[in-house]
């Protein structure tokens, strides 16, 4: 008996392991991985600074180059370690783009869903656990456009603790979080 629920729970461990064993990557950019050095702002895109992550931020609404039909602009923050924090895309509803419910379904073919709230008559919104960090995707009935994050392990937390500081400083490197 002992065996045979072992095995029942080995085989359901696998099988999430499987689902959740996808790493996000947007625009070919691993969350947590990929260096922001090697980024180059294009003419049009506008540099800054992201004061919750401690690094450079990237927003670029020439868009065209990454062939994703209604994408509207990107977003690049990075953190004080070099290192790709959050992506976030951002999306026209209408004729010829992506639907919400298209992104969706590719997101579910691709991570394990955590929690859906979809549109009604309200906002909805939508999280997906990855390997490297979660995404999560925002939409609101009457805003023209709809935005897909990709959260980077524990950047999440550190933009909402750096929200929470008086004085704005980037919240510290947090160690041993994948």
């Amino acid at each position: 008996m002992k065996k045979a629920i072992l095995g029942a729970a080995l085989v359901v461990l696998s099988a999430a392991a499987q689902c959740a064993a996808h790493v996000a990557a947007p625009l070919g950019l691993e969350l947590g991985r990929a260096t922001c050095s090697k980024l180059s702002a294009g003419e049009n895109d506008v540099k800054g600074t992201s004061g919750w992550a401690g690094g450079p931020t990237f927003t670029t609404q020439d868009v065209g180059r990454y062939h994703i039909p209604g994408l509207a602009r990107v977003t690049i923050n990075c953190d004080a370690k070099d290192k790709v924090a959050l992506v976030s895309l951002t999306f026209n509803k209408g004729a010829g783009a992506k639907t919400l419910r298209d992104v969706e379904s590719e997101l579910d073919g691709k991570f394990v869903s955590a929690r859906k709230q979809l549109p009604g008559s309200g906002n909805g919104y939508a999280e997906w656990m990855a390997v490297n960090g979660s995404l999560e995707m925002i939409y609101a009935p009457d805003n023209p456009q709809f935005l897909v994050a990709y959260w980077a392990a524990g950047a999440k937390e550190k933009y909402f603790a750096y929200s929470a500081i008086k004085g704005r400083k980037p919240a510290p490197e947090q160690r041993g979080r994948l």
